[in-house]
């Protein structure tokens, strides 16, 4: 069994470094920089405490916030992350009940136009550059794959997700 002598080197090198203590001059200095360093910090958690207390005050004294709008309006910009979902929704008070008719749509931009809003990922499983087949003789033969070739599929579309879909729905509050 061969034992490693890196060990008792390592601290024998560690241990020839001159050591020399604090004096109580520094040991005094470090206190005081620790101190200073509480005091500051024991300020400013007060400093947030009383703006704590304020804006909470301000907070109870503010008058009642106004109610919504009636309708909400739809987004005026198209999402420019393909799965990013356009939603509106329309609050139509009766009496006592408060129906809201929402109209959602994800993917909006291939509703459009079905070759833009593609979700794709890379094909894991085909990610070799080159396949290697062993003769019997023990030469290899290589040849390149299809996702190193001019014009190789490099991608695979996300069917479900590349979809655009549509949703509404009701809701009644009373």
């Amino acid at each position: 069994m061969h034992r490693s002598s890196i060990g008792p080197a390592l601290a024998l090198a560690l241990l020839s470094q001159p050591v020399a203590a604090a004096t109580d001059a520094d040991l005094a200095q470090i206190r005081n920089e620790i101190r200073a360093l509480k005091e500051s910090y024991e300020a400013r958690i007060r400093a947030l405490e009383e703006r704590l207390k304020e804006a909470e005050g301000r907070a109870a004294a503010a008058p009642a916030v106004a109610p919504a709008p009636a309708i909400a309006p739809a987004p005026a910009a198209i999402p420019a992350e393909a799965g990013a979902p356009s939603s509106t929704a329309v609050n139509a008070a009766i009496g006592r009940f408060k129906p809201e008719f929402t109209f959602d749509i994800l993917n909006l931009i291939n509703l459009f136009d079905s070759s833009k809003g593609q979700v794709e990922y890379a094909a894991f499983h085909d990610l070799l550059v080159a396949n290697a087949t062993a003769s019997a003789t023990g030469e290899y033969t290589y040849s390149v794959n299809s996702i190193a070739r001019p014009g190789g599929v490099r991608y695979t579309r996300d069917d479900l997700r590349s979809r655009w879909q549509a949703q509404m729905g009701l809701r009644l509050r009373f």
